[in-house]
């Protein structure tokens, strides 16, 4: 009797294991890139091996998904390709143009998760709605997002009489993955319809599971493949013409600046990744609304340089690092106003020089940051 237990326990556990385990899903090597126009007619597309059966995962989860997605992966020496067939009524298709970033509220969209690490921690997310607008973020901690990371990717949707197709060029410049002949990636395919609110994973997002990365499923057959180098370098200019003039004391005034800088991303490793930027201008920066303090608190602006947004996840525990007092307004003047002293230039923001950054996280999950400005 005690014999029969166990087994039917051992057996009750290969059962529930079994169901835990994801389905992979195959990326075929190509020797001919798609063209990324949205219509899918390569040929190469036809080398791929297809996959729809995507999960429900909200309203209810489990459930076979009720609008079909049909689904193929494939990569070459430079990038990852995908293509997707968002089948439907297109009358029922939700699009609006919207700003980047800013696809998951009112309109269809159909994105691409990976795990390149297998870490179940980090992740890198390329997402479009059918007006093309793309989104992209990392996942960091298994479910936190970050969607100020920005990657330059293309894709183009094409509107069909059976739906919305998609078609995605992710170059490895995007991605971080280790160096090894045999990649060990995990992915999810997503997508949301938002005529009837339904979301839909190809690996299955539980999410009543704790995390979002630890869920993703296997994408085997990626190998050969080269980490770049992530080395981006971009130089700038911009002139500034103010005009001021007084009608009531019959003033002109017109004056011309100019202002350079250099900014620098480089990938150090596969984990780590130096941001820096000399002689900064953030003169293009959305601006601030007026608001009169007469609390004895600092008021809390939200931060819009982009410099001080991407990859700074690190800083932002316990809202600790409050960057906007970096360049911040100069108020020593007017606290220390003196009349005998004439004040020939007043910057309306303090200028810096430079400003460095490295962060990342080991493959244990250590995450470690520099910050110096």
């Amino acid at each position: 009797m005690f014999k029969l237990l166990c087994f039917y326990g051992l057996l009750l556990l290969a059962t529930a294991t079994n169901a835990q385990q994801k389905i992979p899903i195959h990326a075929t090597r190509t020797l001919q890139p798609p063209k990324i126009d949205g219509k899918l007619n390569d040929g190469c597309w036809k080398d791929g091996n297809p996959f729809s059966d995507l999960i429900q995962s909200v309203p209810e989860y489990g459930l076979i998904a009720k609008d079909r997605t049909e689904v193929i992966i494939l990569y070459d020496d430079d990038a990852v390709y995908l293509s997707a067939k968002c089948f439907m009524n297109p009358d029922s298709i939700w699009m609006q143009f919207t700003e980047r970033d800013d696809i998951f509220d009112n309109t269809d969209v159909l994105s691409i998760a990976f795990d390149t690490y297998h870490d179940g921690q980090n992740g890198f997310a390329f997402g479009v709605s059918p007006r093309n607008v793309q989104s992209d973020f990392k996942f960091y901690q298994n479910s936190n997002s970050d969607d100020t990371w920005d990657a330059v990717w293309e894709s183009q949707v094409y509107i069909a009489d059976d739906g919305w197709y998609v078609e995605m060029k992710i170059p490895y410049s995007a991605l971080r993955f280790p160096k090894m002949p045999v990649q060990n990636w995990y992915i999810d395919v997503y997508r949301t319809v938002r005529r009837n609110r339904h979301e839909y994973h190809s690996a299955g997002i539980d999410p009543k599971e704790n995390g979002i990365v630890s869920q993703f499923q296997p994408l085997i057959g990626v190998s050969d493949i080269q980490p770049p180098l992530r080395l981006s370098v971009s130089p700038y200019i911009t002139v500034y013409d103010n005009l001021f003039t007084s009608k009531l004391d019959n003033i002109s005034d017109n004056n011309i600046d100019f202002k350079g800088g250099i900014d620098l991303k480089w990938g150090i490793n596969e984990s780590f990744t130096l941001d820096a930027t000399l002689i900064p201008d953030f003169g293009q920066v959305q601006s601030d609304n007026l608001i009169y303090n007469l609390s004895a608190f600092e008021v809390q602006y939200d931060e819009n340089r982009s410099f001080f947004t991407e990859g700074t996840e690190l800083f932002n525990k316990a809202d600790l690092f409050y960057s906007r007092r970096i360049g911040f307004i100069s108020d020593y003047y007017e606290s220390h106003a003196d009349t005998n002293v004439t004040l020939t230039n007043y910057p309306t923001a303090t200028p810096l020089l430079n400003a460095t950054k490295i962060s990342g996280r080991t493959k244990n999950g250590l995450g470690i940051g520099f910050f110096n400005a």
